[in-house]
């Protein structure tokens, strides 16, 4: 009696399964990473510019146009989270204040005059961190409150 050997048809479905299964496996990663870095991509270009830019940047303007010195060198709004500041040191934050021509100049004009009254400015960024009682998390034209007190 002869045994028979197995036919080997049946080998080549399997291979070609295994084959596509890492096919597969290597694009549904390709597909979830791709997804990943556009999420953390995305976070780090909305992350650039603060959630009240556009409010900081309308108001500041206005007050550039009425050279309002009170109101654009020591008036500190709520750029983001923890984050404050005067509508001079709103560049540092990508946020960008125009005139109603589109120009910059007034602001120019106005931080440069600004400049000039720094140590009131430390007075008044000092009285607004001790007023409130913030954690050292929470920063002022760059600096956190710490630092002020």
């Amino acid at each position: 009696m002869k045994i028979r050997g197995l036919n080997k048809k049946g080998q080549e479905a399997v291979s070609n399964f295994g084959v596509t299964g890492i096919v597969l496996v290597v694009f549904l990663v390709v597909v979830v990473l791709g997804i990943w870095y556009f999420n953390s991509s995305f976070k780090q270009i909305t992350n650039q510019l603060p959630k009240n830019a556009e409010v900081i940047a309308k108001a500041c303007s206005a007050f550039t146009r009425e050279s309002e010195v009170n109101s654009y060198c020591f008036q500190i709004r709520e750029a983001d989270k923890n984050v404050y500041t005067t509508c001079d040191y709103a560049r540092n934050l990508n946020i960008i204040i125009l005139d109603s021509d589109g120009s910059n100049s007034s602001a120019v004009r106005m931080d440069t005059f600004c400049e000039g009254y720094s140590s009131d400015l430390k007075e008044i960024i000092t009285t607004f961190c001790e007023g409130k009682e913030f954690s050292s998390k929470v920063k002022v034209n760059g600096q956190s409150c710490s630092e002020f007190k």
